[in-house]
């Protein structure tokens, strides 16, 4: 505390000068006004009352300072005892530890001392073991002579055919364990791409079937026949030169039919006739003017197709070319399947298989839609070959990368498939065409396929009935046992399906089925 004392003392000395500064300076004032006593008396009592001031204030600072000492004192004392007990409270715990860990450490080298006499232990067993190893080999060689003898065989050759013999067995029970892992891994392997498969179909919603555009167009009355032909002809020719399509106003009464290949000529031709009916105006120049301005917008039309069916796709930018013939499958139809929003929706589905495959969906996107280009392009005088291969060619002319080239040209096996994205490609054109309704054909013909499929499958010896099953994806035939061995069943299926690939026409594929059965019959009296 006695620091407090000499703040104290600092305080009231300059406070005393500073109360002797004023009384002097009041004195002087008071001496140069005439009033010099009463200025002494004035400075006097100034003194006495600073004198008296000091004395409080340090007063008033040695009380102050002796409270705090007492509360620091106090202060001080609380944490020394609160400090001590806690040193206490920690040694009794140690010393509680340390009388729990002793007996511990006793257990622990009495452990010790019984794993030693184990090791020892273990030791003479070890070799009390040795010595009836040893024994048993002696035995065990004595044995084998005296089999050896007696089987006159040596012993070189009962090992060799010992080994012979297990590794025979060793080899069965691997090929058996080899074809039950291979069953196993193709089972799982068709459920999860039937998995894969699903969900990418539940993820896309297909268009409805876009109606086929007629053939054969209706007329009213036989002077529009007459108008159509005109003086000497000259219409029709003119038509059908422009056009490049041969016209048919006799086959039915009262109907104009449009003949050609070429799918794109044919909508031509189509909207050019009915246009010139609705205006019924006939003149070579006039006919040749539509013809030329219907091209004109179909071609553009076509253009603009294509590049809306990349941008629905997100499959990015492609040249005229690719936009112009890609445009152009909207003309084109497959067993009543218009190719160009067949092509969207494999396109969509490839896409899926993609994203469950991990791989490009854009890739397989544009791979799936351009893989029936080549039908446009193998209209008379365009090219030669499979519509794969052709499409494949005419994509790389026009720069599309050479593995979505390669996949367009592989989705028939024309070119060998070889990535993941080709398979993804044939995948998604077989749900887009095999899908219920995606392709309808007319009664007549699907009657003249399943007469067709009966009549190849009738042909062959040895058959007796014929089953055509699931709208004619499935031909189950039934064979004579007397006549036809086992052989003989797999030799008529090979070529069933064989001639049924080369003379019918058909979508997807056809499963054919020989069926050979035995029975035997026994009567009991």
């Amino acid at each position: 505390m006695e620091h407090v004392y000499i703040y104290i003392s600092l305080l009231v000395i300059p406070l005393s000068v500073l109360v002797s500064y004023l009384v002097l300076n009041q004195w002087r004032f008071i001496r140069f006004s005439g009033s010099l006593k009463l200025a002494e008396n004035q400075g006097h009592q100034l003194l006495l009352a600073s004198e008296k001031n000091a004395r409080e204030i340090l007063d008033k600072a040695e009380v102050r300072a002796s409270s705090e000492k007492e509360s620091l004192k106090k202060k001080l004392t609380q944490e020394i005892q609160d400090r001590k007990k806690e040193l206490e409270d920690v040694y009794t715990a140690l010393s509680e530890r340390e009388a729990n860990i002793e007996p511990r450490f006793k257990y622990i080298d009495q452990r010790y001392e019984k794993l030693l006499d184990f090791e020892r232990t273990l030791a003479n067993n070890k070799q009390d073991v040795e010595k009836i190893r040893s024994k048993c080999e002696d035995l065990r060689t004595h044995i084998i002579e005296q089999l050896a003898r007696k089987a006159e065989v040596s012993v070189e050759e009962a090992r060799n055919d010992y080994l012979k013999l297990i590794t025979d067995e060793a080899k069965h029970h691997e090929a058996k364990r080899a074809k039950e892992e291979e069953e196993e891994q193709l089972s799982q392997a068709e459920r999860h791409a039937k998995k894969i498969m699903t969900e990418a179909c539940q993820r896309f919603t297909g268009e409805p079937i876009i109606a086929k555009p007629p053939t054969f167009l209706s007329l009213e009355g036989s002077k529009l026949k007459g108008k159509i032909i005109g003086r000497n002809g000259r219409n029709i020719k003119a038509f059908q030169t422009f056009t490049g399509i041969a016209l048919e106003l006799n086959e039915q009464p009262g109907m104009v039919g449009i003949v050609t290949q070429d799918s794109f000529k044919k909508e031509v031709a189509r909207q050019a006739l009915l246009r010139l009916i609705r205006e019924d105006q006939f003149n070579p120049n006039y006919i040749e003017k539509v013809i030329k301005e219907i091209e004109f917008r179909l071609r553009r039309q076509a253009i603009e197709d294509g590049k809306e069916a990349f941008k629905l796709l997100r499959m990015g930018q492609a040249s005229q070319e690719i936009y112009d013939v890609s445009g152009r499958l909207k003309y084109r139809y497959s067993y009543n399947q218009n190719i160009y929003y067949h092509s969207i929706e494999m396109a969509w589905l490839a896409g899926a298989l993609a994203d469950e495959l991990g791989e490009d969906a854009v890739d397989a996107r544009r791979a799936s839609f351009l893989h029936d280009i080549g039908k446009v392009l193998m209209d008379p005088g365009e090219g030669m070959g499979g519509h794969a291969v052709i499409g494949a060619e005419y994509a790389a002319k026009y720069g599309e990368k050479p593995h979505i080239c390669h996949a367009v040209g592989a989705h028939h096996d024309e070119y060998k498939p070889e990535t993941i994205l080709d398979d993804i490609v044939k995948a998604a054109d077989a749900l887009s065409g095999g899908r219920p309704g995606a392709r309808i054909e007319a009664v007549e013909s699907y009657f003249e396929k399943i007469e067709q499929l009966h009549k190849i499958a009738t042909s062959y010896p040895g058959v007796t009935q014929c089953y055509a099953m699931h709208a004619g994806r499935e031909l189950r035939i039934l064979v004579d046992s007397q006549e036809v061995g086992d052989e003989q069943t797999r030799e008529i299926a090979k070529n069933i399906a064989a001639q049924i690939e080369k003379e019918v026409i058909y979508p997807g594929q056809i499963k054919v089925i020989v069926i050979r059965e035995n029975r035997a019959t026994g009567t009991a009296f």
